[in-house]
């Protein structure tokens, strides 16, 4: 009898990073994993927590860590819908959603700089939109970027420096939205500023702004109809 021949499949290629919140603190090298496991979920919303939601599709729940924006505005035993990218360690398994494709699109880009890690990506993404974000990379402008937790003048001009000139495909939509309908909006940070001196948390201050009708278009405007949304 021919005995069979076991094929080892092909080994996901790692990504080695020193970072403390991948475990093995500053210094000891992790390896990350991106795997092409789930690309899109759709299932109801059945728990919202501090950093993560959990999305219960076809009789499973899936942990999912989202944006504090997408936090601050989901409603628990909604439907709802996330781009979902997935990160292996060595140890653990997570998955990372985003309610608009272009928001997953810059994670992706984010993580990808050596130093950044998936959190770090998170709290990027609730600092601004995708729109000013991108905006800011491709000017050289590191300003924006310090206003995020753990991420230093260091981290943020290293980021721009790698991501400035990667970010072609953004860059028609950001045109688009800055000379279409939004051209008269104020800047989301206004607003976010606005209602971070009057008490509220950032979490709180993107999910209010995640539900501003679109045709708001005045700073003032736009922090009364937060104010409301918040209750």
């Amino acid at each position: 009898m021919k005995r069979g021949i076991i094929k080892k499949p092909p080994p996901i290629m790692p990504r080695q990073m020193g970072h403390p919140s991948f475990g093995g603190g500053w210094g000891r090298p992790c390896m990350l994993y991106y795997i092409n496991m789930i690309g899109y979920i759709t299932g109801s919303c059945i728990d919202i927590r501090e950093q993560s939601i959990i999305i219960l599709a076809h009789g499973v729940g899936y942990e999912i860590y989202v944006p504090q924006h997408t936090i601050g505005s989901a409603v628990a035993h909604t439907e709802l819908s996330l781009w979902v990218t997935t990160i292996m360690r060595e140890n653990s398994l997570e998955l990372f959603g985003f309610p608009s494709k272009d928001e997953y699109r810059l994670f992706k880009k984010l993580i990808a700089v050596s130093g950044v890690g998936p959190r770090s990506a998170l709290n990027i993404l609730d600092v601004a939109s995708v729109e000013m974000l991108v905006t800011a990379i491709t000017s050289n402008d590191a300003s924006l970027l310090t206003k995020v937790s753990g991420i230093g003048k260091k981290t943020a001009e290293k980021i721009v420096l790698e991501l400035s000139d990667k970010l072609d495909d953004f860059i028609t939509n950001v045109h688009a939205g800055i000379t279409g309908a939004t051209k008269n909006r104020p800047s989301h940070s206004d607003v976010i500023d606005a209602l971070l001196s009057l008490g509220y948390s950032q979490q709180q201050a993107r999910g209010a702004l995640a539900n501003i009708p679109k045709d708001i278009s005045t700073t003032q405007e736009q922090v009364r109809e937060a104010l409301r949304f918040l209750g």
